[in-house]
């Protein structure tokens, strides 16, 4: 029955995917249902785990006694498991949340990415040593460029400055006056741009002259609309010319962030083609992974060095990760309440069990192996825990398309601190002197 109980939720939860609230309920009842049919055959899975720990007498001995008697084990491991199951739900579900807002974050730029805006006239190659000379090495950087017109290129107080050519919605759209950006592209480009590599197709097209369409808006079958402004922003004439071209390709889908930059790209041998110039207007650096401290400041000194103003650099970070005090304050309670409920928990097993350790003392085994079982079962419980645990914050992050991803840091101090705890309770609750114990049980 729970079973079938645990399989309506999955089917319930996969029917209402748009729907957070049902889908949740689903999932987690699913999980829960689940959970308690592996409690009903908790003494079956402790046999399977005392049989691969047959090497070792002590956890041999302590998982045949929890499954031996399956009252024990349950009350205690469900006990146990409550608290840890939900210290770590809560831990991944932060870190899932957080995952969750960046990737689906749309900004100017992918995530991490370093863009350096040449707008006073900075040598491109000078401003890629110094982003080399500060990001990991082996970090791509790439450069921005636009197609311009050769006679507002060389009106214009700076390249960078010079209004770049645009792809424009054919007439006839909702907005037909609305305009994007055109970016001159080659591989390592293309890379920057979009956040991934192209395709053989997209390749082929861009090498055999044709424009790549990256927004489906801005193409009607084969043609596209390209518009230049015919004066400077700061002159009387404010006009611009449009023509269209034919020979348009799709491209394989983008992301938001990528049309936010650009909705049409070519190489600069296309551009030339078409009678542009084209201007390097940026920099752009994409490292692996987020900045260490202290990268931000050595950055905008070497980019100062460039004749790069900090107003005209732009760092990607996106949304801002779990704050640390959140952090401390959830690992402070997480574990106050592990602590706490593992105490109880096992010191009440070990005291259940007190009758089993005087006849395995009549038989032979040491005090230190006695400690040893108590410590071993309280461990059972930890472990036990941590995995339902995993398994709620897969339950309430699947429903929404969350990605599933733990804080190994935060995790790994719970499960250490926890099997830390467990085997000083275990070693605290196992009878210190067995010869006062066995007097007392005998009597």
């Amino acid at each position: 029955m729970l079973c079938g109980l645990a399989a309506v939720g999955i089917a319930v939860a996969m029917a209402f995917q748009e729907d957070e609230l049902i889908s949740s309920i689903a999932a987690v009842t699913a999980i829960v249902a689940l959970a308690a049919a592996a409690l009903t055959r908790i003494a079956d899975v402790l046999q399977h785990m005392a049989r691969l720990a047959d090497k070792s007498l002590s956890a041999r001995i302590a998982l045949r006694a929890f499954a031996r008697d399956p009252r024990r084990p349950v009350s205690a491991i469900v006990i146990g498991s409550v608290s840890l199951a939900l210290a770590v739900g809560i831990l991944g579900t932060l870190s899932s949340v957080t995952a969750q807002d960046r990737a689906t974050y749309v900004g100017n730029r992918h995530l991490d990415q370093v863009g350096a805006l040449l707008y006073s006239g900075s040598d491109p190659r000078t401003v890629e040593q110094a982003l080399a000379g500060v990001l990991p090495a082996g970090t791509p950087i790439a450069k921005g460029t636009y197609p311009v017109d050769e006679k507002l290129l060389k009106a214009s107080p700076s390249p960078a400055l010079t209004p770049s050519w645009s792809i424009a919605w054919l007439a006839g759209s909702q907005t037909d006056n609305r305009k994007q950006t055109i970016q001159v592209v080659d591989e390592k480009t293309f890379t920057s741009l979009t956040g991934r590599t192209w395709s053989a197709q997209e390749r082929k097209a861009l090498e055999d002259g044709r424009i790549l369409v990256l927004d489906p808006e801005y193409i009607r079958g084969d043609r596209v609309i390209l518009s230049k402004p015919n004066g400077l922003p700061t002159s009387t004439d404010q006009s611009e010319t449009r023509w269209a071209v034919g020979g348009a390709v799709r491209s394989d889908p983008v992301d938001a962030t990528t049309l936010t930059r650009a909705s049409a790209c070519l190489t600069t041998r296309t551009a030339h083609s078409l009678g542009a110039k084209t201007v390097d207007y940026s920099v752009i650096a994409s490292p692996r992974t987020s900045m260490g401290p202290g990268t931000t400041e050595r950055l905008t000194k070497a980019l100062e060095a460039a004749d790069i103003v900090m107003a005209d650099v732009r760092i990607e970070t996106g949304p801002e990760l779990t704050p640390p005090s959140l952090w401390y304050l959830m690992l402070g309670l997480a574990l106050a309440a592990v602590e706490t409920v593992l105490g109880i928990t096992i010191t009440s097993s070990a005291s259940e069990f007190r009758p089993d350790l005087v006849r395995l003392h009549r038989i032979g085994l040491s005090p230190g192996s006695l400690s040893n079982v108590v410590i071993w079962q309280s461990i059972t419980v930890a472990v036990l825990g941590i995995a339902a645990g995993w398994g709620l914050t897969a339950a309430r992050n699947w429903p929404g398309s969350t990605p599933v991803v733990m804080d190994w840091t935060a995790i790994a101090s719970v499960l250490l601190l926890t099997l830390t705890l467990g085997a000083a309770y275990g070693a605290l609750a196992a009878p210190r002197k067995i010869g006062n114990t066995l007097n007392r049980t005998e009597n």
